[in-house]
């Protein structure tokens, strides 16, 4: 008896963008409560937004009314499982970071780890658009669409870039934390350019990590000490965030008319014909790995390895958990760079840089908050998922991944 009703709720789904209404229990399957996730959703503001729970409803983490002990239960352990897995996310990520850094004090450039690791992973990419049917480029949409699948890669390889090289002049800690003021430039690009909301609270969560990058660089950029490659270094890892931020407005402006592979694809590919030209920054000459032993090979491999890994657990991840709980899980970068600092490179930062990266948590952290509290009032999850600071807080490898194709 319980199939049969659960099949006549199944056929009958409501129509959000006309208004109509089925049985009481449809509306409330297609309502969007402030507690629900929803499964798939549309760049478009205007579009049909359809969803069902009742296949599974726990899919995407949240419920909107568990009724039983053993849902609310299971609801429990699918969205801690989601953080855990944006928390190892990040942890690969800071992982791959770590091996640029072991590489490069052995003499390879960042133009030569960049080419390394969009080769390996353009054999993954390419091999998945195969498997998935989808091709390289976005077939039957628009020019401004493959031109922006296009300057997707470009622009986030170019910031990626520039983050691997000032990995090998800087300390791995101040490289990555002002490497992750992406979502603050997001925020202002997604302003100006998209129109998106900017109030107080984000400015002061902006500034707050602005703070705690000034914080956590102190340390290293004493005018008695600094040199200027660490200067033109800070520089251009800062400019590599505001790359950063404008590929999560692109991403943004794209939405759902690529396949969130394409644009990985797309990352990785320009990663290969742009790497061997970034040869011309300061101390970018390419060294031979046969030379350098084993572990040279078994590193290069891991560097790809865990961005890989990186891109894939937070795609998992951030379909069971909220996207600002997405966000709080991957400002976790910072601390885990000063971690394995500490192990592996036997660099112990000070105490004014530790209270630097606190401060950007928090910062962070504020900003999520409000970017969920938004969420609430609209009663809309929608709004969030395509915010561009949020997205800006994904691995570059897979940052599109909250977009998914458009169902036919």
């Amino acid at each position: 008896m319980q199939k049969s009703t659960e099949s006549s709720l199944l056929s009958e789904p409501a129509d959000l963008a006309t208004g109509s209404t089925g049985p009481p229990s449809t509306q409330l399957v297609a309502s969007v409560e402030e507690d629900t996730d929803i499964r798939a959703f549309l760049s478009d503001d205007n579009a049909v937004i359809q969803f069902d729970q009742l296949a599974d409803p726990l899919l995407n983490g949240h419920h909107a009314h568990p009724k039983t002990k053993k849902e609310r239960r299971r609801q429990r352990y699918r969205a801690l499982e989601g953080a855990l897995l944006c928390t190892a996310s990040t942890a690969c990520f800071a992982g791959s970071s770590l091996f640029v850094k072991i590489e490069a004090e052995k003499g390879f450039g960042a133009a030569e780890l960049l080419f390394v690791r969009c080769l390996l992973q353009f054999a993954f990419t390419g091999s998945s658009c195969y498997f998935l049917r989808v091709g390289f480029c976005p077939a039957g949409t628009s020019r401004a669409v493959k031109w922006g699948v296009l300057a997707r890669g470009l622009v986030d390889c170019v910031g990626l870039a520039l983050f691997y090289f000032g990995i090998t002049q800087l300390q791995l800690a101040y490289a990555t934390v002002l490497f992750f003021t992406a979502p603050v430039w997001a925020g202002l690009i997604g302003k100006f350019w998209l129109n998106e909301p900017y109030g107080l609270i984000d400015f002061i969560g902006s500034l707050g990590s602005i703070i705690g990058v000034l914080m956590a660089s102190w340390g290293s950029l004493h005018f008695d000490r600094v040199t200027p490659i660490q200067l033109l270094s800070a520089a251009l890892v800062l400019l590599g965030a505001v790359f950063q931020g404008a590929t999560c407005c692109i991403i943004r402006k794209v939405g759902s008319d690529a396949h969130f592979m394409q644009m990985v694809n797309s990352f990785s590919l320009s990663g290969l014909l742009l790497s061997p030209f970034l040869t011309i920054l300061p101390g970018q000459g390419w060294v031979n790995p046969a030379t350098q032993g084993w572990d040279c090979w078994l590193n290069l491999f891991l560097i790809a390895a865990f961005a890989t890994a990186a891109g894939i657990l937070v795609n998992i991840g951030a379909q069971l958990v909220k996207a600002s709980v997405a966000v709080v899980c991957r400002s976790l970068d910072v601390v885990f760079a000063l971690i394995l600092q500490v192990i592996f490179l036997h660099v112990v930062p000070d105490t004014v840089a530790i209270v630097g990266c606190c401060v950007l948590f928090l910062s962070v952290a504020v900003s999520a908050i409000k970017a969920h509290h938004d969420v609430l009032r609209r009663g809309s999850i929608v709004s969030i998922l395509h915010s561009p600071s949020v997205i800006s807080a994904c691995p570059s490898t897979f940052g599109s991944a909250f977009t998914t194709p458009r169902a036919t």
